[in-house]
């Protein structure tokens, strides 16, 4: 569903129209707008200012762990390397409240998150097309159950492989909606865990932690070549 029927649900809802009625208007599925309108009422529920207006997911991601072919963007290539970049936007009033998840959905899990980032309508456009230079701005909008699905089914991968999720997690955690509540998805590469060193990781750390909770023979790894690891 794209941005604007998503802002015009909103719209219709807050002047008192049904569900049924909504579908009519926008041509749409009564079913796709009452899941808007639980989203919405469910990730609201601390905050009833703010609402949810979009999430978004890289293409090659959403493909991947979603089996989407819904793209924004060209060039539809199948090379990815097992990170997901999420970005959820919410509106308030006249700004706009971005935050942003980047998981490590073949080793790691959330790597990093950060927000609220409080922009007006220029900025946050501009702010979702610098995030996805570097897909060449392929990118796709998924529902928010998804992207829990991604980031929650990521987390808990990482959990048993022995990593945390990012610190600032606690922050922008509750923007989620309910962490049970998710899509089962297929994490890893291949049946087992696979990593890509970062320029900012820890590597001998992560290789010995992979060591002892996979074991020496589950994993793969992918690391800068001047680099010796005792394996």
């Amino acid at each position: 569903m794209d941005q604007d029927k998503y802002e015009e649900i909103i719209r219709l809802r807050n002047s008192k129209l049904s569900p049924k009625q909504i579908a009519r208007n926008l041509g749409l599925k009564p079913f796709e707008v009452n899941e808007v309108i639980r989203e919405i009422a469910q990730t609201n529920k601390n905050n009833e200012t703010e609402i949810l207006i979009n999430c978004f997911c890289d293409y090659k991601s959403a493909r991947s762990l979603l089996g989407s072919d819904d793209i924004h963007g060209s060039n539809k290539s199948d090379t990815i390397n097992g990170l997901a970049t999420l970005v959820l936007v919410f509106k308030s009033n006249y700004s706009y409240k971005v935050y942003t998840y980047l998981v490590d959905y073949w080793c790691l899990g959330l790597k990093s998150t950060a927000g609220p980032r409080k922009l007006n309508e220029i900025q946050y456009k501009d702010l979702l097309r610098t995030i996805y230079e570097p897909y060449d701005q392929q990118y796709t909008i998924i529902g928010l159950k998804e992207a829990r699905s991604i980031i929650f089914g990521g987390i808990d991968y990482a959990d048993k492989l022995g990593f945390k999720p990012d610190a600032d997690f606690e922050k922008t955690e509750k923007y989620l909606g309910d962490k049970n509540d998710i899509i089962e998805l297929t994490f890893g590469r291949k049946g087992k865990p696979f990593y890509i060193a970062g320029p900012y990781d820890n590597n001998k750390k992560i290789i010995d932690t992979l060591s002892k909770s996979a074991g020496k023979d589950n994993f793969d790894f992918m690391i800068p070549m001047d680099e010796n690891l005792p394996l």
